[in-house]
């Protein structure tokens, strides 16, 4: 990047911020992007941007830049409190909230806690099914899963955890019945995700 300073930096964190730690200013990041509905651990429907310096003044220069992306539209509503369209008032209250109980958890505390998860859930993938993702690129916040096994597809997985009242994702796309996906974010706890993984250790047939 240092490179070409004319190229704008621009980070999709909408998985990762509020699970692990972003420093967009020692990492350089012009503008991070991220909705609040995962490591939040909100509803869908908002979203939080921050932008650098650079990338405000480069938005100067744009002369077609449109009223949904004009971040000095939103920083000069921003100083009056106040957004530039209706808020979603219930969203960014609930949003306050979960600041609230962040900054009382400790935010050291909150990464700690996603990073256990993370090497929990990864440790089991890997013991009786296989991540999916190349080593060195798994997620902190969510496994990605490759169903290795025979005696049970991601259809059969995701129905019986559904009769217990849990949710797993499957994969995307052509990946949909090969791979399936656990979130391992915001208020989860790593003993809600040991029961899960229990669940699961009892369906495929793992004896303790």
């Amino acid at each position: 990047m240092k490179k070409y300073p004319d190229v704008s930096f621009c980070v999709d964190a909408v998985s990762s911020l509020a699970g692990v730690p972003i420093n967009p200013v020692e990492l350089g990041i012009d503008f991070l992007l991220a909705g609040t509905q995962k490591a939040f651990g909100l509803p869908p429907g908002l979203a939080v941007v921050w932008a650098s310096d650079k990338a405000m003044e480069k938005s100067l220069k744009v002369p077609g830049r449109g009223h949904y992306f004009d971040l000095h539209q939103f920083k000069k509503m921003d100083e009056k409190n106040e957004t530039p369209e209706t808020p979603v008032i219930s969203l960014i209250y609930a949003l306050d909230v979960q600041m609230k109980r962040m900054e009382a958890e400790g935010f050291e505390n909150r990464w700690k806690r996603h990073r256990d998860m993370a090497e929990t859930c990864q440790k089991w993938a890997n013991t009786h099914f296989k991540m999916f993702p190349a080593a060195g690129c798994w997620s902190t916040t969510v496994s990605c899963i490759e169903n290795t096994r025979k005696d049970i597809t991601v259809k059969q997985l995701y129905d019986k955890l559904y009769e217990r009242g849990a949710v797993i994702s499957e994969g995307y796309g052509k990946l949909k019945m090969r791979t399936f996906r656990i979130a391992h974010m915001a208020d989860t706890q790593l003993s809600d995700l040991k029961e899960l993984l229990g669940w699961i250790d009892e369906l495929i047939g793992v004896k303790k």
